[in-house]
């Protein structure tokens, strides 16, 4: 910290802001910091609150180093010398990302060891809950080791994020916060917040946690986070010119102008106090221009307070929080989202719910290794061990949290930012890996076989070098999941037969499966030898730990070996047209994939000229079809496979449409499902139009133009199609308007109570136009930029220019009753995200299977969290209840689990409950309680559960976990 000042930080979720003050000391006192730290408002007066800000982007036109390095560092450089000048100023700050860099340059004499903060804006829409709790966890801590409580955030700032999701809010009021500000919401729910001064509210943000633990203070700025029109004076606006003996004197008429403002606002809020965000994106690279007139400006219209009954200060959003909760008003409450978000009538902000399909995936796959790294090297005990797992596991820590930026895994940044997020991402990767080799060979002491562990990336694509140049080697499946796991591989390899033994050397069923056309004409594929997938079940991976199995290629007879299942054409054939419909093959489709065959389609994408609302084109943040209708393919070929593991249905649509439908045999698993592989790219592209592709499922279901999606991995949204419950809604976009965020999962239900699901393998887009009907975007390209900032088309070119391929993964299944329908989708979205982590070995392991747990843990609770905290003795253990209220009849009951011996390697001999990010004890957490005029829970049976809770802990160490609760603990551990 600077000798001269202090940085009492909030965070804004994923991100904080840097709140700069003045103080002798660099790390204050509790007295002196926070609320306590507030200017003072004046009663009777309207109270102004000036909120110097910028809001600089962790990637979008350029990367995160380039926008360093040409601007942010100019920014913190001239407002770290403004405001010690004069101690009334304040700013507030994001992007600790950049302030790190800046902090890392400063000179020892003035400065405080710096670690890092949370490090971006986080999207709501495509984040995953793992990601938002993990990167807030880092910057809080690094707040809380620097500046102790007065480091403590008070309030969130998510204003640029093109919507807001509902769980995202609960784990900020779980994290602490006592008030949420957003700059966007959908362009006719503000106008009728406007009417009828609705634009700050209580947000229930989780009817199952309830209230008031997770209701949020919540309000919309203005008119988004930039400064009020005739005081940007960073941009050429007029500045105060307060000198009469200069020409152009203008005190009074910018005091009338400012004043007029201020009461134009003011009406369409509630209380006495108005905040006015003065900031944009990268500005106060000369602050000193900016801090100058502010001072004149304050102390004009404070002179004049008699006349205009204003008065204005530096504040903070948390200052400003504290001064409409004092007046103790009653709010309206909100207890649904602000999906989909519109900006008129024809641009809704819902094509980026898809956009770069690839790296979202390739987010969700590297936070699932993450994950499994930080739990290996817990469990490992490598920090105790000297080994330093955290140095080589932050780089992919610090990838993470940028990529969650809302220009980054949103996929609205340009084409070079999105190659410099997958470069960070891999470089973590690649950093990590050693990370859980070395655990791996400390659990099981055999650092012989693990030194040598090798990963395929590239395998969706059947690519992987490893069993290219071996036919006789290991594979480790590490699961990460807290309960037993059933898992089908599929292995690229160069041969047709196989003996594949588990870990007991025992002939495990298999099948061999040519690589299909699909895949083959994936670029990315170039080098590759594999010609065809080796497809068997792994039965019951232990919870936590790991099973070994053997593959060595055999010779045809010999026992055990796989069976090689050809992919033989059903119907049609190259060069002999379209297959005509007919109902032996839709009866035959049917037979062979349990339901109707989803059906791939797509829409042509707008291509306006951005000249006016009814010319919006489709770009990476509108979807904007030319027609509401989707273009139908014709289907060209049917293939099928047939083998003892699994039943395949190969759906040729185009040159660049490839399906493969999957039936598995039951392996003993009780949640089964069926697999929808789609192979998309490259999309034929001209300088007219884009394509946004689709896949349809059909159910039969009758659901009443209402279908469900989850919110970022967790609650379930009810969406109805052409409705808003907040306002009544004036559709102008039947498709764009009724599409939303599917991070995990979407189904329908029917009155009967049968249900129908889709899981996805990374947040898409998704609806249900038609009911019966679910459709999910696949990958889209666009003709034309959508003109709002980003100034490209959203054209991948893949490795070969051509295109990006993108292969993509959905599971579905139907269950005629709602509580099976409800077991399925949450354990099944949980595996999803879990998945099995698949090393290849070529010396033998000693230990063919281990658990990490003494044993599994309930069939509703999760481990989401096994962390080093400080000190090799001390870690960070977070639980969680996967089903909501009423889901299952057993399973959406509290549950209770013994944490003293729950891991293998250590017990626990003590524990302390935390907030959601762990910054603060959660016995000593107070959030400001606000009216209603909806009755919610009461605060004080809450600290009463709260309370028998924390005894129930102290004294025997068990934890109870309500449906949907998230637990946080920090707990002291001795290692066996």
């Amino acid at each position: 910290i600077m000798e001269d000042f202090r940085l009492v930080p909030l965070v804004a979720l994923v991100a904080f802001l840097l709140l700069c003050c003045r103080s002798s000391s660099a790390r204050p006192e509790a007295s002196t910091c926070g609320y306590n730290a507030c200017p003072k408002p004046v009663p009777g007066r309207v109270n102004v609150h000036l909120v110097p800000h910028t809001h600089d982007d962790v990637g979008w036109l350029m990367t995160v180093d380039q926008y360093y390095y040409y601007q942010v560092q100019f920014i913190l450089d001239t407002v770290v010398e403004e405001l010690l000048i004069n101690p009334d100023r304040k700013f507030t700050y994001v992007e600790i990302a950049y302030f790190f860099r800046w902090w890392r340059e400063q000179s020892a004499d003035k400065q405080a060891k710096f670690a890092q903060g949370g490090w971006s804006m986080d999207d709501e829409a495509a984040t995953h809950y793992v990601d938002i709790i993990d990167q807030h966890t880092q910057g809080l801590r690094f707040l809380n080791d620097t500046f102790g409580d007065c480091g403590r955030p008070r309030v969130a700032w998510q204003v640029d994020p093109f919507g807001h999701s509902k769980e995202h809010a609960a784990m900020m009021a779980l994290m602490g916060y006592d008030g949420l500000y957003f700059g966007r919401i959908d362009y006719q729910d503000q106008a009728i917040r406007r009417k009828t001064r609705r634009m700050e509210m209580v947000w229930r943000a989780s009817q199952d946690i309830g209230s008031p633990q997770t209701d949020l203070f919540s309000g919309k700025l203005y008119d988004g986070y930039g400064q009020p029109g005739g005081f940007s004076f960073e941009t050429g606006d007029q500045p105060v010119q307060d000198d009469p003996q200069l020409y152009d004197f203008n005190v009074e008429q910018k005091v009338k102008q400012f004043v007029d403002m201020v009461n134009t606002r003011r009406q369409v809020y509630s209380s006495d106090h108005l905040m006015l965000t003065m900031g944009n994106d990268f500005q106060y690279q000369n602050a000193r221009k900016n801090f100058k007139i502010f001072d004149k400006l304050i102390k004009a219209v404070n002179n004049r307070t008699a006349a205009h009954n204003v008065t204005v200060y530096y504040s903070t959003p948390s200052c400003y929080t504290k001064s409409v909760h004092d007046q103790n008003l009653v709010w309206t409450v909100k207890s649904d989202d602000f999906y989909p978000y519109g900006f008129d009538a024809h641009s809704f902000l819902t094509g980026f719910f898809t956009s770069r399909a690839a790296l979202k995936r390739y987010v969700r796959t590297a936070s699932n290794q993450f994950q499994a790294v930080k739990q290996t090297a817990c469990l490992a005990g490598l920090q105790r061990d000297g080994a330093e797992p955290d140095a080589r596991i932050d780089p992919l820590r610090q990838a993470l949290g940028v990529v969650q930026h809302h220009d980054g895994v949103s996929g609205t940044e340009r084409q070079l930012v999105a190659y410099d997020y997958a470069l960070r991402i891999s470089n973590g990767i690649d950093r990590a890996y050693p990370v859980l080799q070395s655990a791996l060979a400390n659990l099981t002491g055999d650092s012989a076989a693990y030194s040598g562990m090798s990963t395929c990336g590239l395998a969706n694509i059947s690519y992987c070098p490893f069993t290219d140049s071996n036919t006789d080697f290991y594979l480790h499946f590490y699961n990460p999941v807290s309960h037993p796991v059933w898992h089908l591989a599929r292995i690229p390899v160069t041969g047709r037969y196989y003996v594949v033994s588990d870990e007991h050397g025992q002939a495990v069923m298999s099948q061999t499966i040519p690589v299909n056309n699909g895949t083959l004409r994936v670029p990315e594929r170039a080098g590759a030898k594999s010609t065809c997938e080796l497809v068997f079940n792994v039965s019951a991976i232990p919870a936590m730990g790991f099973a070994v199995y053997r593959v060595a290629a055999a010779a045809p007879g010999s026992p055990g070996v796989s069976t090689f299942t050809p992919i033989r054409l059903l119907f049609g054939g190259y060069g002999r047209g379209k297959i005509s419909a007919s109902k032996t093959k839709a009866d035959w489709l049917s037979q062979h994939t349990g339901c109707g065959v989803p059906s791939m389609a797509y829409y042509y994408g707008y291509p306006g000229n951005n000249s006016r609302a009814e010319f919006r084109a489709s770009g990476a943040y509108v979807l904007r079809p030319t027609r509401q209708t989707p273009e139908q393919f014709s289907l060209e070929q049917i293939a099928g496979v047939f083998g003892p593991v699994v039943n395949e249905t190969h759906l040729l649509w185009s040159d660049w449409a490839y399906q493969v439908l999957r039936k598995f045999s039951n392996n003993g698993d009780s949640l089964q499902y069926n697999e929808n592989e789609l192979t998309v790219g490259p999309i034929p592209y001209d300088a007219n139009t884009g394509r946004e592709v689709i896949v349809r499922y059909d159910s039969q279901l009758s659901s009443s133009a209402t279908f469900y999606t989850d919110a970022n991995g967790r609650q379930v949204m009810r969406r109805v199609r052409d409705y808003r419950p907040s306002w009544p809604l004036q559709q102008t976009e039947k498709v764009a308007g009724n599409y939303y965020p599917v991070p995990s999962q979407i189904f329908i239900n029917q009155s009967d109570g049968a249900s129908f699901t889709v899981l996805t393998d990374r947040s898409e887009g998704g609806s249900s136009i038609n009911d019966g009907q679910i459709e999910i975007m696949l990958h889209r390209i666009t003709a034309r930029d959508d003109a709002l900032g980003l100034g490209e088309a959203l054209q991948e070119k893949g490795s070969d220019g051509r295109g990006l391929v993108v292969k993509v993964t959905h599971w579905f299944a139907a269950d005629q009753s709602l509580s099976s329908a409800s077991r399925r989708r949450r354990e099944l979205a949980n595996r999803r995200y879990r998945e099995p982590l698949i090393g290849y070995l070529t010396a033998e392991p000693k230990v063919k299977r281990w658990s990490g747990l003494r044993r599994p843990l309930p069939e509703n609770v999760q481990v989401v969290t096994l962390d080093d905290w400080r000190g090799p003795n001390t870690k960070l253990l977070r639980l969680e209840h996967l089903y909501q209220t009423g889901e299952h009849p057993a399973l959406s009951q509290p549950v209770t689990v013994a944490l003293g011996q729950m891991f293998a390697t250590f017990d626990i001999l003590g524990a302390m409950e935390l907030s959601l990010a762990a910054n603060q004890y959660l016995a000593s957490m107070q959030r400001l309680q606000w009216r209603t005029t909806a009755a919610g829970g009461s605060a004080a049976q809450n600290a009463a559960r709260e309370a028998v809770e924390r005894r129930q802990l102290d004294q025997n160490l068990t934890v109870t976990l309500r449906p949907m609760q998230l637990r946080t603990f920090v707990v002291q551990v001795q290692y066996l």
